[in-house]
């Protein structure tokens, strides 16, 4: 689940203000840009060279540190541990998945080595997918 993750930030993106004033998501590799804003990398290059807050010719200048680590600070569901329903437009926690609520610089970690992860059979690849468990 490539951006599911935004969709669980907890409670404190908010107040920790660490959404891309162009996507509204949470930030995907801040970068400041040359006009002094901090944007999701993706969205610098995608906004055709002008800030859409003052209208200055902007490029990606150095990552933001700062706001890279806050944004690694907040709390995300699995994502073997979330499924979309039929009718809803976010993903709601799956109670027969991981419970894992893990901070999102931990996510890659944990979901390779999540009990939950889909596997192939080693015995036979027409078994269908099991749970690594």
């Amino acid at each position: 689940m490539d951006d599911g993750f935004m969709l669980f930030a907890d409670d404190r993106a908010a107040e920790l203000k660490v959404h891309c004033p162009l996507c509204k998501k949470v930030y995907i590799d801040p970068f400041i840009s040359t006009c002094g804003h901090t944007f999701c990398l993706k969205c610098i290059k995608d906004n055709a060279g002008e800030c859409p807050l003052d209208a200055i010719k902007f490029s990606p200048v150095v990552k933001n540190i700062a706001v890279y680590e806050q944004v690694g600070e907040l709390l995300v569901h699995c994502c073997y541990g979330v499924v979309l329903k039929d009718g809803h437009a976010h993903p709601v926690v799956d109670t027969n998945g991981c419970q894992a609520v893990i901070k999102i610089s931990e996510k890659h970690e944990h979901e390779e080595n999540c009990e939950f992860k889909p596997i192939s059979c080693p015995n036979d690849e027409e078994c269908p997918k099991m749970f690594r468990k």
